[in-house]
């Protein structure tokens, strides 16, 4: 289940207030309707409060919603007990509305933020399957951070965007969304052959294999021979093209001559207003054994154990752990590469990184950043988060629960046994 940045952002209150008074985080509502003073009734006005109880506090409009003042920060003046008006100081950008909510901190509201999203990137960690790939950018993730612009990816008759699935249909982080613009349109990236006239000349097989959704019209792969100028002949694994409205599995191979340099790989569809969307793509010849990962991946320690997947329709079938892992190497200049003891073979071959949660915001300081740093949501479970959070701002104090709750919800390492094997497919 999806959380808000304002979800963890009060949260991370919640639990501050309790272990510790004097940290003071209260959310109120206001009745008044204006720029400079909240007025709640039912929790400002009380003879227990004097006129400097909540002077200097930080005062944080969010309200959930885009429109200023929402995402406002100002901070808190003198109180009115008797009418339950705390003046503000400076004043918000635009009017309150009845029922905003408001928050009171001792502690900046913005440090909260960029704590949270420091410990989303650092702290909370959980696994991924990442497809091996001869493509740069197969799962459209470059950095955690890369979202609507695909990287490597270009269309053509065509707009390419990486977007997101939910539901049944989310399999992977970021789907490929490919929707034409004209006939025959596609999102595409050309691929070196290892083994063409220039390298001393050798047909290879090549393997594809992705899931795709045709929202409209019939989605089609082409492997497009750029030397040859001609389209390569699929033969098919499980099917070399997909018309349902739900994803399912496309998967061949291709066999690039001897005289190829240069091969693009094509996704898309013939219809000039055709929509497709596709899932993390795996493309190598089957007697490759090295592969680079993708440059996200800044060490060896952030891969796991590899796995092939098992199914000609999805969401039938299954992972299953491959007999011989590959060996992974750092090998310079923040590269990791896997290296297998024989050819990967016809099969859709993935590997488990392990990885952190994607930050809500990258700046804090203005109210339209805080406005969508509220709105912005991850799957980070919301207690894993807050703690994560919490650890962050207060280190030693906060450890012994952050363990615990890091142990319930952090990537669980499995043992990976690289044994030699002298020759054959995996």
């Amino acid at each position: 289940m999806s959380v808000t940045g304002r979800e963890i952002r009060r949260e991370v209150g919640r639990i501050l207030r309790q272990n510790d008074a004097d940290e003071y985080m209260a959310i109120v509502n206001t009745s008044g309707t204006d720029t400079d003073s909240i007025t709640d009734s039912l929790r400002l006005l009380s003879t227990m409060h004097n006129s400097q109880t909540f002077m200097g506090r930080y005062v944080r409009e969010s309200d959930g919603s885009a429109v200023a003042p929402a995402g406002d920060k100002s901070r808190a003046l003198d109180l009115v007990n008797s009418t339950g008006v705390l003046n503000i100081s400076p004043a918000f950008s635009g009017a309150l509305a009845a029922n905003d909510e408001l928050e009171l901190w001792k502690r900046d509201p913005d440090t909260v933020d960029a704590a949270r999203d420091r410990a989303l990137r650092q702290y909370c960690t959980r696994t991924r399957f990442v497809p091996f790939s001869w493509l740069a950018n197969p799962d459209y993730l470059v950095d955690e951070l890369s979202d609507a612009t695909p990287t490597s990816w270009t269309g053509s008759s065509a707009t390419a965007t990486v977007t997101q699935k939910s539901g049944v249909e989310r399999f992977s982080e970021r789907v490929l969304r490919v929707l034409n613009t004209g006939a025959n349109g596609y999102a595409g990236q050309t691929v070196n052959t290892p083994s063409g006239a220039a390298s001393g000349g050798k047909d290879r097989t090549w393997f594809f294999h992705a899931l795709v959704q045709a929202a409209v019209g019939s989605a089609v792969v082409v492997v497009y021979d750029l030397t040859a100028s001609a389209a390569l002949t699929q033969t098919a694994v499980t099917r070399t093209s997909w018309d349902g409205q739900a994803f399912n599995i496309i998967s061949f191979t291709v066999v690039v001559p001897d005289t190829t340099e240069q091969v693009s790989v094509r996704l898309g569809a013939a219809g000039a207003t055709d929509d497709t969307y596709w899932g993390p793509v795996c493309f190598y010849p089957v007697d490759a054994q090295e592969f680079t990962l993708p440059s996200r991946i800044a060490n060896r320690s952030r891969v796991g154990v590899a796995y092939q997947s098992v199914a000609t329709d999805w969401p039938e079938g299954d992972f299953i752990r491959m007999n011989m892992q590959p060996l992974i190497s750092d090998v310079g200049g923040g590269v990791v590469q896997a290296t297998f003891r024989a050819g990967i073979g016809r099969r859709p071959a993935f590997f488990e990184e392990y990885a952190t949660y994607m930050p809500l915001q990258s700046s804090y300081d203005t109210q339209a950043v805080r406005a969508t740093g509220d709105a912005a949501t991850t799957d980070c479970p919301l207690e894993y988060a807050a703690w994560a959070t919490v650890y962050e701002l207060v280190g030693d104090a906060a450890e012994e629960q952050w363990l615990r709750v890091h142990a319930r919800h952090g990537a669980k390492r499995r043992i990976k046994i690289v044994r030699e094997r002298s020759a054959g497919v995996l």
